[in-house]
């Protein structure tokens, strides 16, 4: 299941899609049209996975070409200057591509998560003064939903598998207990 997530400036538009949804065969309890004065156990925002994923996937595939390079040239060094055997080039190149790999995985694991964060702190923030979000919970016809947002003039429409509940920013979340 995805869930469709889509900011609004005015009410009706919000209200179009929530229609589309129902004449779509979408339920009440998969769907959700919220404003600013919804109750804060009602808010959802989209999850920062699939930023995460995308800096993983980039950052790993960078890390590994770009180390596989000086690996090569690590091996190729080994042999020509030492006499090195063969073997020990090749082992000399893989523990570079390795290194590369892991790097690249972790670099692109920070990156992309704080790239998902920035974006939901800009939905966040849209939200907080006065958008009107739509959120659609679907097995089927996502691509269809996320067209008829951007027919009715949808904003930071996202696409996840899962969303999270909105931290309530009211101080309630933030208040620190009194030591004893």
């Amino acid at each position: 299941m995805k869930t469709i997530f889509g900011l609004f400036d005015q009410k009706e538009q919000a209200e179009a899609v929530a229609e589309f949804a129902r004449r779509s065969n979408i339920t009440d309890e998969h769907l959700k049209v919220l404003d600013s004065g919804s109750p804060a156990h009602d808010l959802v925002e989209p999850s920062p996975r699939p930023e995460t994923s995308k800096g993983i996937r980039a950052f790993a595939i960078l890390g590994t070409l770009i180390f596989a390079v000086f690996g090569a040239f690590a091996a190729v060094g080994s042999v020509t200057s030492t006499s090195a055997p063969v073997s020990f080039a090749i082992q000399v190149f893989l523990v570079f591509v390795i290194i590369g790999f892991l790097a690249g995985v972790g670099l692109g694991f920070v990156k992309g998560r704080s790239d998902g964060e920035e974006e939901i702190q800009h939905f966040r923030e849209a939200f907080e003064h006065g958008a009107i979000m739509v959120v659609i919970e679907a097995d089927q016809h996502v691509e269809g939903f996320v067209e008829e947002m951007r027919r009715q003039g949808g904003k930071m429409i996202q696409v996840c598998k899962y969303g999270r509940p909105m931290p309530d920013m009211t101080g309630q979340d933030l208040q620190v207990s009194a030591a004893h």
